[in-house]
């Protein structure tokens, strides 16, 4: 039996990621293209390291629909 605990990833958390990445990649935000790409590699991979006890491949394909 394994007792370790998992991290939920609930719906609020679920819309935040959802909220953050719509900022980093909008358009009106001035940047160069590489920087934006950056920050947003920075900030996906923080996150899915975060709940990585929790995710399966599954769960993070379908935050992209």
């Amino acid at each position: 039996m394994n007792n370790r605990a998992k991290l939920a990833w609930t719906a609020k958390a679920q819309h935040r990621f959802k909220q953050r990445i719509k900022e980093i990649t909008s358009h009106n935000r001035g940047q160069n293209v590489q920087t934006v790409i950056d920050e947003l590699n920075l900030y996906v991979r923080g996150r899915l390291n975060y709940y990585k006890l929790r995710f399966t491949f599954g769960e993070v394909k379908d935050l992209s629909q």
